[in-house]
């Protein structure tokens, strides 16, 4: 018989190229990529061996006068008994590599599955005994090569762990992704039928070339590391923190979770550039996996990282909340430079503290305002997460007002100066809810940013703002325009400009009726989107109000060039020049700044005569606070404008 050696050389290549992909990119963060690529030493050997056996079977074959030597019979052998180890290696640690892809390697199961080595163990003996009993294979006198009748039994063995491994990926589907899901089953396809084919036609020898081709397609899918990887810290990204902690709900075993959120990272950024950032993010992560003991570490993006431990780790979870508290005190040096790093650490138990991948996500992406932050490293456990559970309700509540159009409009006048009347005013959106009563804006407007519900609010407002024009007739009260807070996330919606068209024509409104309010924070956004979508606005004849100015985000070069027509002055800059004569220069030269640029002022947050006094003596155009009014609903609002400018 002639072999065809063709695949195994084929197969080489193929299993060279992946163990140099693999090695170059240094892919061996967990058990599931250390056992990926001991299946590609396996299959390097095997073909090695398969290749090696074959060729001088060949060459014994075409030389029939040729007196067998003691060499040959010693490769033969050797590469023969090195194939079949090798051979029935493959399905277990395939079935070992699903149960770690999936993650179910530290289940109460797992001692039960031990049982399954048992299969490998009956094989290895059968091919151990061989030489004894020569029921596997022999080679006759003439060095030609026989199958034993034992040596299907190998195969069937092959074939349950073939089988167990299918019977693990249909089990837990739901835990699998469909594209992961698509390529194990693909993978043990082909191996079966590269099996069975080679056990049909004995020397075609195709067998490990078909499992090179499967094993490179779980290569390019399951073990890219774009896929599951952050490309900076080069630990497991956010896809896979969600894919993880997803498989663990869906498990219903309790589970353990360790949240790090830095929460000063930003600060640093603007001064060190993000070059530094990033190598200090790298280091942040290397530390967490060794004093965490554990390689199932994530980088959740935005300097947020996250842990998970499974129940059997509990001692491992205990340990690593004083752990990473240590290495936050201790403080952070690089390159000569120490910084103090604030973390904020959660220390969760799954269901019992958080129920779903929903408040998880929450727990991740949650704004560190909603913890009393002391020290350098916070600690919240348990119980105290429940917050989390409010912020649920309030996403909720936040689509109930949405759907059942409850939101309510409440409208704060704006005093004009040099007239003395009240000649605009600011819309504000309240929410009310029936299980929640009262839920003031600095909660909710937050949330629904996170949830991208704030575009349907900011519309809500927009349209009812509109409604009070078209219906009311409000200018005939002295008032020329109502100021509409925009976020920066409805900025993103191209269409914008053209929803607001139409809503403007369907109550018979003019654009200069609505000034667009951005907060400083947005006002920094230089994206091609946010800045072409304000150019539209413009140009259909809306104007703009620079709010909050004075929080400190960006410099006044860059938002200046932004051509907005009024600054509104954070109430913060008033209140410090109440308490010091510092703060109240800079109150003065702030004004005269912004006179200079021809551009209207709003001072926010006048409470007291005074404040009116100092703002109004400092040359205020307009000034809005409490001192005139607190925000109303609209009824209430015209019947105060009457009053106030004597209509």
């Amino acid at each position: 018989m002639v072999y065809n050696t063709t695949f195994d050389i084929c197969a080489i290549i193929i299993y060279l190229f992946t163990l140099y992909y693999v090695a170059t990119k240094k892919n061996t963060h967990s058990n599931q990529n250390r056992i990926f690529f001991l299946i590609i030493i396996n299959g390097i050997v095997c073909s090695l061996a398969d290749w090696g056996n074959a060729t001088l079977l060949n060459h014994i074959a075409a030389n029939p006068d040729m007196q067998p030597e003691l060499w040959m019979r010693f490769i033969l052998f050797s590469t023969m008994y090195i194939y079949l180890v090798g051979h029935n290696t493959l399905p277990p640690l395939f079935f070992m590599y699903t149960i770690h892809l999936i993650g179910k390697e530290k289940d109460e199961m797992w001692s039960k599955l031990r049982l399954i080595a048992i299969p490998y163990i009956i094989s290895i003996t059968l091919i151990a005994l061989n030489p004894f009993m020569h029921n596997i294979f022999y080679f006759d006198e003439a060095l030609a090569y026989h199958r034993g009748p034992v040596i299907y039994s190998i195969y069937l063995i092959g074939i349950f762990y073939v089988i167990a491994s299918m019977n693990f990926i249909i089990h837990y589907r739901a835990d699998i992704a469909k594209n992961r899901m698509l390529v194990l089953a693909l993978f043990v396809f082909t191996c079966l039928v590269g099996a069975l084919v080679q056990l049909l036609v004995p020397n075609l020898l195709i067998e490990l070339f078909i499992q090179a081709v499967a094993l490179l397609c779980i290569l390019f899918t399951i073990e890219n590391d774009g896929d599951i990887f952050n490309g900076i810290t080069k630990i497991y990204n956010r896809r896979s923190f969600l894919s993880d902690a997803s498989s663990m709900f869906s498990s219903h075993d309790r589970s353990f979770v360790t949240v790090v959120k830095i929460t000063n990272l930003r600060s640093y950024q603007s001064v060190l550039g993000i070059t530094f950032i990033n190598e200090m993010l790298r280091k942040i992560a290397s530390t967490l996996i060794t004093v965490c003991d554990t390689s199932r570490v994530y980088d959740c993006e935005n300097g947020n990282f996250a842990v998970l431990y499974s129940e059997k780790e509990r001692n491992k979870f205990d340990c690593a909340e004083s752990a990473i508290a240590k290495i936050f005190e201790d403080g952070w040096s690089h390159n000569n430079i120490t910084l103090q790093l604030k973390a904020i650490l959660y220390s969760v138990t799954l269901p019992e503290n958080i129920e779903n991948v929903e408040t998880l996500v929450s727990l991740v992406d949650t704004e560190t305002d909603s913890v009393r932050v002391t020290g350098k490293c916070t600690i919240v456990r348990g119980k105290e997460t429940s917050f989390l559970q409010r912020e649920q309700k309030i996403e909720k509540a936040i689509r109930r007002a949405l759907d059942t159009r409850s939101l309510k409009v409440f409208y704060q006048p704006i005093w004009d100066s040099a007239h003395n009347k009240i000649h605009s005013a600011e819309a504000l959106v309240r929410l009310y809810d029936e299980e929640l009563g009262f839920i003031p804006p600095d909660e909710f407007i937050p949330i629904a940013e996170r949830n991208n519900s704030i575009s349907e609010i900011g519309e809500f407002v927009f349209e009812e703002t509109v409604k009070l024009f078209g219906q009311k007739h409000i200018q005939q009260y002295g008032i020329r325009f109502i100021e509409v807070n925009m976020s920066p996330v409805q900025f993103m919606h191209k269409n914008l400009a053209e929803t607001f068209r139409l809503i403007m024509e369907k109550y018979e409104v003019n654009a200069p009726s609505i000034n667009l309010e951005i907060t400083e924070s947005a006002a920094i956004n230089d994206s091609e989107t946010f800045l072409k979508t304000m150019d539209e606005l413009r140009n259909m004849g809306f104007t703009f109000s620079l709010d909050d100015y004075g929080t400190g985000y960006s410099n006044a070069s860059h938002i200046f060039n932004l051509d907005f027509d009024i600054i509104k002055l954070d109430k913060s800059i008033l209140w410090k020049a109440d308490q010091k004569a510092s703060a109240k220069i800079i109150l003065r030269n702030t004004i005269q700044m912004i006179k200079e640029m021809n551009l209207k002022i709003v001072m926010e947050g006048v409470e007291t005569d005074n404040q009116k006094q100092t703002v109004y003596n400092l040359g205020c155009d307009y000034i809005q606070g409490f001192y005139f009014s607190k925000p109303m609903e609209a009824d209430a609002f015209i019947d105060y404008c009457k009053k106030f400018n004597k209509l």
